[in-house]
Formats: C-alpha cells, structure tokens, sequence
C-alpha cells in the first residue's frame, strides 16, 4: 500500500456538505421539482403541505459525509492522485452501486406515469454529488 493517495481528512467534510447542498437544489422548484413531481402526479402545493421534518434533513446529511468519507476512502486506496482516476471511480461506483441496484425499484412502481424519467432524476443527482466529491478530494490532496 505504499501508492496509497493521501487526502486531507476536510475533503469528505466539505464533500459531504456540498452533495447536500446539491441535494437539496436538485429538488427545489429552481432545478427538477415540477418534472419530479409531475411524474408522480403530484404539485408544488402537495411539496409544500408535505410533512417533511427536521429529522429528514439531518437524516439525509448525515447519509451525505457518510457517502463522502466512503468515496474518498474509496479513492485513497484506489486511485493514483489524478483526477481522472477519482472521477472513473466515482463513475463506476455510481453505476454499480446507485444505478444497477436501484434502477428495478422505479418499474416496480405503479403510481408513476414514467419510471426511466423518475429513476433519472432521482439517481442522477448522484452522480453529479459522486463527482463533486471526486473533484474535492482532487483538491484536496
């Protein structure tokens, strides 16, 4: 283990915070609310009156600098300190752990009027939160 990367213990922190961060925006009415809502025949009303919870929110940000420290243990011990080696690892962890374990759920749903475009908005927020924490930890080596 002697190639081993060494990255500072922040880049899973500041990782994590801003796969949050994305989190959140990806949902809001500025990027996918209405197609993300309107594919499970819902509204913006219904986003507001939902009963959604400080706990969630904490919930969520914990899961977030847990995926983050994952992915940037993942890249110490794999990658070779480029950024493309980072970003490939990022890749194919999303495709083997987010997209090929969760895309079934989606056409196991009846109440969606399009699986696919439901599975991509959920899950490509991901990948994007994937590389934002490939490109962080680049950073932060």
């Amino acid at each position: 283990m002697d190639n081993m990367v060494s990255i500072d213990p922040l880049a899973p922190v500041v990782g994590g915070i801003l796969y949050f961060i994305l989190g959140a925006l990806w949902l809001s009415p500025l990027l996918f609310a209405k197609p993300w809502l309107n594919v499970q025949g819902k509204t913006l009303e219904d986003l507001k009156n939902s009963p959604l919870k400080k706990r969630t929110y904490i919930y969520m940000f914990i899961a977030r600098l847990t995926t983050a420290g994952f992915l940037v243990a993942l890249f110490t011990l794999i990658g070779d300190g480029s950024i493309e080696s980072f970003i490939a690892a990022a890749l194919f962890t999303w495709i083997g752990f987010v997209a090929a374990t969760r895309h079934g759920n989606y056409y196991l749903r009846l109440d969606v009027s399009s699986p696919l475009k439901l599975f991509l908005i959920e899950n490509s927020f991901h990948l994007v939160g994937f590389i934002i924490i490939a490109v962080v930890s680049y950073l932060f080596i």
